[in-house]
């Protein structure tokens, strides 16, 4: 079996599959925002990051 066609049959619903992917991308959007944030606070303040 193909990859996409093992894909494509583990898919059940589409408009699931959907609220999950953009749940999954605003979640990351959020995360990487506030990494951003953290990096220019560290950053002008001369400390490191981590």
């Amino acid at each position: 079996m193909r990859r996409d066609a093992a894909i494509d049959n583990a898919i059940t619903s589409v408009s699931g599959l959907q609220t999950e992917t953009r749940g999954f991308a605003s979640g990351y959007a959020d995360q990487v925002t506030s990494d951003w944030r953290s990096y220019v606070t560290a950053k002008n303040d001369g400390v490191p990051l981590f």
